[in-house]
C-alpha cells in the first residue's frame, strides 16, 4: 500500500494545472481528464489527507471544486464548513486558516493577562479569529458589513450557544456613511472591501453598505475597554484606524493591522501609519519574507501546519501586497510574544 500511495501522490504532481477543457463533437464542453482523475482518487477512502488537499487544489483550479460539507472540532468549537470555502478549506486541512497569526494572538492576550480580556475583530468575515478567541476566553466583538460571510459566524455562534461574541453588522471609518461594497466572486471570501482597487482580484459590487465611525459607535455601545485589535478590512484599513483614534488613544491596545500596499487608499510611508497611532507605539511584522522582499515560501509551508512565528521590527512598506503589522503600546512591549516559546526582554 505505501508504495501505491507514493505512486499516486507522483501522478498527482504530475498531472498538469491546466484547467482547459476540450469540445465535444456537439460543441458542448466536456469535463476535462484532469479533473476527471482527481474527483475519482479525491473520493478514495485510503486517500492520505495530504495527496486529499492537493487533489481539492487541483479541482478548484478548474473552477469546479465539489461542495463538501464538514464538521470539525475548532479548539473546542464544532466549526461547520466547506471545503469550496478558502478559510474553511485552510480550516479541514490544516487545523486553523492563518494559524501563526492565530497563535500570536492567543499568546499575546496571555502574555497581557488582562482579568477580563477583550477582543475586537474588524473585518471578522466567516468569524475564524473571532471564534478562536472566544476558544480562549475572551470577550470578543466582530465587525463585519457582508451578510454573506457575517451569516456564517452568526451560525457558528449559534450552534456552539457562545455568549461571548457580539457581531456587529457594519463596517468601521472615520465617518458614518453608507458606500458601494466589492463583494469577491470565487472561493477566497475574505478579500472583500470597501476599497474599489479590489475589482483587480475579480470582486464586483454589490451596493452600498453600512460604515460607522469607530469612536462614535464604540462609545454609544460601551466598548470602552480593549486588550487586542485585530484590523483586517482589504486596504480600507487607513480610513478604519482614523476613525478610532480616540478610542485607540484611551485603550491603548495592541493593534494587529493588515497593511495593503500600493493601492489608492493604502498608507505610503512608516512614518504616515505611525501618526494614525497614539503617541509612543512600536511597529512589528511577523518574519514571513526573505531579505529581498519575496515571501519565504516554504517557510510558510511549513508554518501552516505548526503555527510557528517569529517577530521581528517593521521597518519598510514595500510596493505592493499585503503584510500584517502589528503596533504595540511601548510600556507592553516586554509583554510581546516573540515566538512560541518565549517572549521579548
Amino acid at each position: 500500500m505505501p508504495a501505491t500511495i507514493q505512486l499516486l501522490a507522483t501522478l498527482s504532481a504530475l498531472i498538469p494545472h491546466s484547467s482547459k477543457t476540450t469540445e465535444s463533437s456537439d460543441g458542448k464542453s466536456s469535463v476535462n481528464l484532469t479533473y476527471k482523475l482527481c474527483h475519482l482518487l479525491w473520493q478514495q477512502s485510503w486517500v492520505t489527507p495530504g495527496l486529499s488537499r492537493v487533489l481539492y487544489k487541483r479541482m478548484a483550479k478548474s473552477g469546479k471544486a465539489p461542495d463538501f460539507a464538514f464538521t470539525k472540532d475548532f479548539f473546542g468549537i464544532s466549526y461547520q464548513g466547506n471545503l469550496n470555502n478558502n478559510i474553511d478549506f485552510n480550516i479541514y486541512y490544516y487545523g486553523a486558516f492563518e494559524k501563526p497569526l492565530l497563535y500570536f494572538l492567543r499568546d499575546l492576550m496571555a502574555n497581557l493577562n488582562p482579568e477580563q480580556p477583550v477582543f475586537v475583530d474588524v473585518g471578522a468575515n466567516i468569524g475564524q479569529h473571532s471564534l478562536f478567541m472566544a476558544a480562549h476566553g475572551s470577550t470578543v466583538h466582530s465587525f463585519e458589513p457582508f451578510e454573506k460571510v457575517r451569516s456564517r459566524l452568526q451560525l457558528q455562534i449559534d450552534a456552539n450557544q457562545l455568549t461571548n461574541v457580539s457581531v456587529h453588522p457594519v463596517g468601521l471609518s472615520d465617518d458614518n456613511a453608507r458606500l458601494p461594497f466589492f463583494a469577491p466572486t470565487g472561493r477566497n471570501e475574505g478579500i472583500g472591501s470597501f476599497d474599489s482597487s479590489t475589482t483587480s482580484k475579480g470582486n464586483v459590487s454589490i451596493g452600498e453598505l453600512e460604515l460607522v465611525k469607530g469612536d462614535d459607535y464604540f462609545g454609544d455601545h460601551g466598548i470602552d475597554i480593549i486588550d487586542v485589535i485585530k484590523v483586517d478590512v482589504e486596504g480600507f484599513e487607513k480610513p478604519a484606524l482614523q476613525g478610532l483614534r480616540a478610542t485607540l488613544n484611551n485603550t491603548r491596545p495592541v493593534i494587529v493591522c493588515e497593511i495593503t500596499y500600493g493601492k489608492s487608499l493604502s498608507f505610503q510611508s512608516v512614518e504616515e501609519l505611525l501618526r494614525h497611532l497614539p503617541t509612543d507605539y512600536s511597529l512589528f511584522t511577523f518574519d514571513k519574507r526573505k531579505s529581498d522582499g519575496s515571501k519565504a515560501r516554504r517557510r510558510d509551508a511549513r508554518s501552516r501546519t505548526t503555527g510557528d512565528y517569529r517577530i521581528i521590527p517593521y521597518t519598510s512598506m514595500l510596493p505592493s501586497g499585503q503584510d500584517d503589522v502589528i503596533a504595540c503600546p511601548n510600556e507592553k512591549i516586554g509583554l510581546l510574544p516573540l515566538s512560541p516559546s518565549r517572549i521579548a526582554i
